[in-house]
């Protein structure tokens, strides 16, 4: 395809826009695409420019309020990276910067992955014994949690669930 624009060139460059509903498609070779972005409001530059994705806008939908605004001076002791560079790069330069950012890793981590532990999958074999043990351990913690709010008739039941499940285990 030819430029639209010289009509020598072959087009490297293709744009498309849809302005109400109406779609207009262009087609230009890199030469004329550089001219019609200085004598236009930089309409490609817009496109293509990192200001876009390094505002505070996705700073603050990525990292809960005020996480960065104290690590901006964070670096990582081996790397020297900082965590506005990751931010930039959407990558960490070693190893250790996981523990130079964990505050900072933690909450994002989270939001994309649900968790920060990993879980694993659940094989077919063995399915319903893990299935109890994951229910034991949520009990347990459950109980940990009654007991520090002093609701010991609750932290009685759970202790006895426990016991139950426990108990229907061994018997398999």
């Amino acid at each position: 395809m030819k430029c639209e624009s010289c009509g020598h060139e072959q087009a490297s460059v293709h744009m498309t826009s849809i302005v109400n509903g109406v779609k207009e498609e262009h087609h230009y070779c890199t030469q004329c695409a550089s001219q019609k972005e200085q004598g236009q409001s930089s309409m490609f530059s817009s496109m293509f420019d990192d200001t876009f994705f390094n505002n505070q806008f996705f700073a603050n939908a990525i990292y809960p309020q005020g996480t960065l605004s104290s690590s901006k001076t964070i670096q990582c002791p081996q790397c020297g990276m900082t965590i506005s560079e990751f931010n930039h790069l959407g990558r960490l330069g070693c190893d250790t910067c996981y523990s130079a950012f964990q505050n900072q890793l933690t909450p994002l981590i989270k939001r994309i992955q649900g968790s920060v532990s990993y879980e694993g999958r659940v094989p077919q074999r063995g399915a319903a014994d893990l299935k109890v043990e994951k229910q034991i351990q949520q009990l347990r913690h459950e109980l940990v949690q009654a007991v520090k709010q002093e609701l010991f008739e609750k932290a009685a039941n759970i202790r006895d669930k426990i016991k139950s499940l426990e108990e229907s285990k061994g018997s398999k």
